[in-house]
């Protein structure tokens, strides 16, 4: 079936020649790109792991409340600006060096100083920059390697792409729990 010109797919993907496609062709949505290609790789067992080992999408307490603040002070953020604060929260060095850099709703990167950052700390930037600026900067082998991102940075990253897909909305379930 052909598309209507000037039609834009739903959250669905389209078929051609029997083939479902995804929608986020060609790096549209970057993080919703690698969002589907977990789907097709074998990586869910270590998010539901990470999961099941933390209880909450949160590295930690402070992260956690950090990001509680941050919402309430920017109560109409865009759900790519709010995952790429909780990336960029996520790692506390991170955090401190990135303060200077989100302002009304917006983040900066190129204020972000990262001379001596942690290897984590960078895959968490690259994650945040990836999601806020829809441009691919870390790739899904990248972080399927376990020695590039461990169980918890994967999760963290996993958890800010659900943000980014479905804006704070997805944190309403940790609540309920």
């Amino acid at each position: 079936m052909q598309t209507v010109p000037n039609f834009k797919p739903r959250r669905s993907g389209f078929m051609v020649n029997g083939v479902t496609l995804e929608r986020f062709r060609g790096y549209k949505n970057s993080a919703a790109r690698l969002l589907y290609r977990w789907k097709q790789n074998d990586v869910t067992e270590r998010i539901a792991a990470m999961y099941r080992k933390s209880g909450s999408f949160f590295a930690d307490s402070d992260h956690k409340n950090f990001f509680a603040e941050f919402i309430k002070n920017n109560p109409y953020g865009g759900s790519r600006s709010y995952a790429a604060v909780f990336l960029l929260s996520a790692d506390f060095n991170l955090r401190k060096r990135s303060e200077n850099a989100v302002s009304n709703g917006a983040v900066d990167f190129g204020k972000i100083d990262l001379k001596g950052i942690s290897a984590d700390g960078y895959t968490l930037y690259k994650a945040a920059k990836t999601v806020y600026t829809q441009n691919p900067e870390i790739t899904s082998e990248e972080l399927f390697d376990r020695e590039l991102a461990d169980d918890l940075i994967l999760y963290i990253i996993f958890n800010g792409f659900l943000i980014a897909e479905n804006g704070i909305k997805i944190l309403e379930l940790e609540a309920k729990q």
